[in-house]
């Protein structure tokens, strides 16, 4: 009896393994998004319509008519997300007495999903309201919309992200920006001598780029991924978040491993900073975008988290570690439009 009872739990055993082994090896889903309704029939008045996508990915909106141009007449209290959610389509009053069509596309990458939207004519047409700007506008008050935005989750702990994986890097093979920067002898650009680079970072078929930067005639300690557990930052590098094109950065969510070291002897300061600046100016000069002052990062595995106001959209702002170096396991990134009141 005893050997029978070794013999199930071994059985037991392997077929877990193999359960492991076959998840293990499952393949990386591919996109998938679908929404519901796809079609909104609106009559001339304004009106309010419920939405809801189901997806296993980050996606974005847009809004044009029949002709492919954008429009103002259809407004959603989303500019995208991720994974199953639900927004609101509005469709303000149609002034005129002809029909029209427009559609709403909710993509990631090359996977779509639409909503074919027709709202009447008008049978009094007239001049009507001015055409909607900031603020709710006329007609029937919305439901509380959730916070126009988009949320980006970045992992730095796997490998195969498309970074250096060494301070030894090559600087002139990675990506240039800013007129060529990404070498390794300070920099060209004459209003900006940083040594300077993108890495592509692609995330469920999007591509965004990280920016990093040294200051000038920096010999060591570039960004570079520590296999495993994240990216390594030196003392005094900078960290570019992504821009993301019409919105803002809001907020920062950020992981990472403190030290090994005592933490009431080795200070780190990591904030959220507007711009590069040179090897000489004072670290009390450097300048930090308003809930992004910097904070004292002694807890490994701990996140660390920046509200903050005042930013400009589609703009790169920086994590800078003004006292000892990081390494950054993960960012959370959240984004919003300009100004979401105006998103219905």
């Amino acid at each position: 009896m005893k050997h029978l009872k070794l013999l199930a739990a071994a059985l037991a055993a392997a077929a877990t393994l193999a359960a492991c082994e076959k998840e293990a090896q499952k393949p990386e889903e591919d996109p998938v998004i679908s929404v519901s309704p796809e079609n909104i029939s609106a009559s001339w008045e304004d009106q309010i319509f419920d939405v809801k996508v189901r997806a296993n990915c980050t996606w974005t909106i847009s809004k044009t008519d029949s002709e492919g141009e954008s429009i103002d007449w259809v407004k959603c209290d989303l500019a995208g997300g991720t994974g199953d959610k639900d927004f609101h389509v509005r469709v303000y009053e149609n002034t005129t007495d002809a029909e029209r069509k427009a559609t709403v596309t909710i993509f990631c990458d090359d996977v779509k999903a639409f909503i074919d939207v027709t709202q009447g004519f008008n049978p009094n047409p007239g001049p009507g309201p001015e055409p909607p700007g900031p603020g709710p506008g006329p007609g029937p008050e919305p439901p509380e919309p959730e916070p126009t935005g988009l949320e980006l989750f970045f992992d730095f702990t796997v490998d195969g992200l498309g970074w250096p994986t060494t301070k030894d890097f090559d600087w002139s093979q990675l990506k240039n920006c800013d007129s060529g920067c990404a070498t390794d002898n300070g920099g060209t650009a004459t209003d900006n001598p940083h040594r300077r680079a993108q890495v592509t970072y692609t995330l469920e078929g999007n591509d965004y780029d990280f920016t990093f930067a040294d200051p000038d005639d920096a010999k060591a300690h570039n960004i570079y991924l520590s296999t495993g557990k994240g990216v390594y930052c030196g003392t005094l590098r900078y960290f570019g978040l992504p821009a993301i094109e019409g919105m803002k950065l809001v907020k920062v969510e950020m992981v990472q491993n403190a030290s090994t070291k005592d933490p009431a002897s080795f200070t780190r300061n990591v904030g959220v900073s507007k711009q590069v600046y040179a090897a000489d100016f004072a670290v009390a000069d450097i300048e930090y975008v308003p809930g992004g002052e910097p904070q004292n990062q002694v807890t490994n595995g701990e996140t660390y988290v920046y509200e903050l106001t005042a930013t400009e959209p589609g703009t790169i702002y920086w994590l800078t570690a003004s006292t000892n170096a990081s390494i950054i396991m993960s960012l959370r990134l959240f984004y919003e439009a300009p100004d979401s009141n105006d998103s219905l």
